[in-house]
């Protein structure tokens, strides 16, 4: 038997002696009740309510919160909440948190248990004194802390993330089962050493470290040790019956489920600890703190009206006295909720508790809401709301949706050439071009439904507008094409050519095109050039409309603001470096411009001026994506940045094997783009990757979408549909 098999063999016997000592009747006296500490809603925005007994109310600001309260928070909706004078939870959007306990001891120091059932929290605690204790709870696990600033984050079913900001967090894994015994009140002894295994089994996170709990190990483990208590109840019950006083030797039953735990426990780490945090998860508790520093004083009166409220309570109770009990609520009726699941090997959870596997039951109170998953491998998660009704017993039989895990590549379709530029998505079909001049129009399933070669070859990107297609080639020649047949409605010979995938740009009223000899034209719908300014500078970049001004980055360094009605330069600047296939972009009254030379410049639109600037080190090549207050930049050597507008600084920073020459697309919350042979899905918020994949030929162009799937195309003349997601959903 090894150590840690026994180390469990020993936690057993505790519990089946904490099971004999809790069924004794402690006949000492009621606990007494300890002074309770204030807390207060201080903010809300969206969807808040505060819950208990199952009696729920909208939130308010100011209002005052007491030990058993849940609040709840629906979707884009959060509140902040002050616990005694200086303790900070913010509960953010989708959660679920019990204020557990908030009270005094007679020497004035705090206790505070909080659990996140579900969703996540901003936690930032004052700094505890010596007897002052502050725990973070979730279904399982329990964080204890001292002057610490954290996030906290837990979905049932997969994993508790604790993320440091400053300080240290002990993280031990949760027990609820043993939580739900009397040990507690019949044998402190047991209970001491009980903790004492959980605490020697914890770790400690300290700043700019996030731990992670995995949520289902857990929720087997408690599921496995209630089992063992049920086994132990029974085989003691059995020992009195048969008049047993001395212990027997464990049976092969309680064995057998010893051996499951220790199975359980040596199968992987459940808790788990990694050197570095989300750039985001700072700026949240930092948010935290600016929302603290710049609304003190009326937090500071909201605390003081809480406390005279409680002031008269405590000083009963310091006296010996009782507090005045609030009515309960009367419940006249209770449900009794059966869970059925056509795979045993389901989990159920009831508001993110585990409940079961394959079936479980629970009483549901009078107006009470709960929420239900199941999750099963293999399976889509299945999720119901369930409310009270007027009837003993519900069933609920839940049906399962099976996921079939598809191959990422949808189809593929070989053309003559190198594929430039982008693949455009209009309705059910794609417009692509190649290096040899061809163009080509196919549909979802990769039918060509038209194609037409010009003369010269392309190395532009086409534009869509309406019906037509507007695009340019190396020779020179400007083109306007039918997109429903290919066909050629005008051509324009211009001076220069639209090159480094470089596109035109469509208004509602015109067209303008800047070519390689520094032309900029201004173009009717009917091909009829309406104006021609040279600025004596090669253009290799998409120029920007903002409805008034076209911006124009150029070869020679020199950047433009040109006046879209007569062509007019508004204003020049010099920049450090020259201006390659990275079209400029507009953030509110800025533009932004990425050079060569691997700067990303904010320039004032209005008078040419340069608002701030951040090095790179590197080439950039590709437009900057703006998503929010943020701008998503790569840089030619691999490096992916996402940088804070307002202040320059990086939010985060990726690297890859590979150079990222193409512009990345962004839908939701995923930023698709190709670094060499690879195309990846990261998230935007943090730089995580969602999922990767090599499709085995170097990509030339950026990712578009069509319907669910992206398009992308090769240097060997491969045209790629590749899947977002690999689920084929099916009953």
């Amino acid at each position: 038997m090894n150590k840690k098999f026994y180390s469990y063999f020993i936690i057993i016997l505790s519990i089946i002696s904490v099971i004999s000592c809790s069924e004794k009747e402690d006949k000492s006296g009621e606990e007494s009740v300890k002074p309770a500490n204030t807390a207060v809603l201080v903010f809300s925005v969206g969807n808040v309510r505060i819950g208990q007994n199952s009696v729920w109310k909208d939130a308010e600001i100011n209002m005052s919160l007491k030990s058993g309260d849940e609040i709840e928070t629906g979707d884009k909706s959060k509140c902040n909440i002050v616990i005694g004078k200086d303790s900070y939870i913010s509960v953010k959007e989708n959660s679920k948190l019990v204020l557990q306990e908030l009270s005094l001891n007679e020497n004035g120091s705090e206790k505070t248990a909080v659990e996140l059932k579900i969703g996540k929290g901003i936690i930032n605690p004052k700094k505890l004194l010596k007897n002052d204790s502050f725990d973070v709870k979730t279904p399982t696990s329990v964080a204890a802390v001292r002057g610490t600033k954290f996030t906290v984050e837990t979905t049932p079913g997969e994993v508790t993330k604790i993320s440091v900001i400053e300080g240290k967090v002990q993280l031990k894994k949760r027990i609820t089962v043993l939580e739900n015994t009397d040990a507690a009140g019949n044998d402190s002894e047991i209970t001491e050493m009980l903790n004492d295994k959980l605490e020697k089994e914890s770790i400690i996170i300290g700043e700019n470290q996030s731990g992670e709990i995995d949520n289902t190990k857990v929720d087997e483990l408690n599921s496995i040790v209630a089992e063992v208590i049920e086994v132990a109840k029974t085989e003691k019950a059995e020992k009195e019956q048969k008049g047993e006083k001395e212990a027997a030797p464990l049976t092969a039953k309680l064995n057998d489920k010893l051996a499951e735990i220790n199975t359980v426990i040596q199968s992987e780490n459940i808790i788990q600890k990694t050197d570095q945090i989300d750039i985001a998860e700072k700026q949240e508790v930092n948010d935290l703190e600016i929302y603290v520093k710049e609304n003190k004083a009326e937090i500071d009166k909201a605390v003081q009206t809480a406390e005279k409220t409680i002031l008269v309570q405590n000083e009963k109770i310091s006296d010996g006295d009782q507090p005045e009990k609030e009515e309960p609520v009367v419940v006249s009726k209770a449900m009794k909720l059966i869970i059925n699941s056509p795979e045993k090997s389901s989990s159920i959870y009831i508001d993110g508790r585990f409940k079961g596997r394959g079936k479980a039951e629970y009483s549901v109170k009078e107006n009470e809401k709960v929420n239900l998953l199941i999750k099963t491998k293999g399976y889509e998660d299945y999720t119901q709301e369930i409310v009270w009704e007027d009837k003993t017993e519900k069933t609920v039989n839940s049906s399962l949706i099976k996921s079939k895990l598809l191959e990422r590549v949808a189809w593929k379709i070989d053309f003559p050439g190198e594929v430039k530029g982008s693949v455009l998505e209009s309705g059910s079909r794609s417009i692509l071009t190649s290096s040899t001049g061809r163009i080509s129009c196919v549909n979802t399933s990769g039918d060509v439904v038209w194609k037409n070669d010009l003369n010269g070859g392309i190395d532009s990107v086409p534009v869509i507008y309406k019906e037509n297609i507007y695009v340019g080639a190396k020779d020179g020649k400007f083109y306007s094409l039918d997109k429903s047949t290919g066909k050629v409605i005008f051509s324009n010979q211009l001076d220069g050519a639209l090159l480094f995938n470089t596109a035109p740009v469509v208004t509602e009223k015109e067209i303008f095109a800047a070519t390689s000899t520094g032309k900029v034209y201004k173009i009717a719908f009917d091909g009829k050039i309406i104006w021609m300014k040279d600025i004596y500078s090669g253009v290799y970049s998409t120029p920007v409309f903002d409805g008034s001004n076209l911006y124009i980055g150029t070869d020679s360094r020199s950047f433009f603001a040109m006046n879209a009605s007569n062509g007019k330069v508004e204003w020049e600047l010099e920049l450090n470096s020259r201006i390659v296939s990275s079209s400029p972009v507009i953030y509110q009254n800025s533009v932004i411009a990425c050079t060569y030379s691997g700067t990303v410049f904010i320039i004032n639109k209005k008078k040419g001026k340069i608002i701030q600037s951040s090095e790179l080190n590197s080439p950039i090549l590709v437009t900057p994506v703006i998503k929010g207050h943020n701008a998503l930049v790569a840089a030619s050597d691999g490096n992916l940045f996402s940088i804070n507008l307002d202040n320059g600084k990086t939010n985060w920073q990726k690297k890859f094997s590979g150079t990222v020459v193409n512009t990345p697309t962004s839908q939701g919350d995923s930023l698709y783009f190709t670094s060499g042979n690879t195309v990846y899905d990261l998230n935007i918020n943090n730089g995580n990757i969602n999922w990767s994949y090599n499709l085995g030929e170097r990509i030339k162009t950026s990712v578009s979408f069509a319907g669910s799937n992206l398009l992308m195309g090769s240097e060997d003349g491969t045209l790629f549909s590749v899947r977002k997601d690999l689920r084929d959903i099916t009953e």
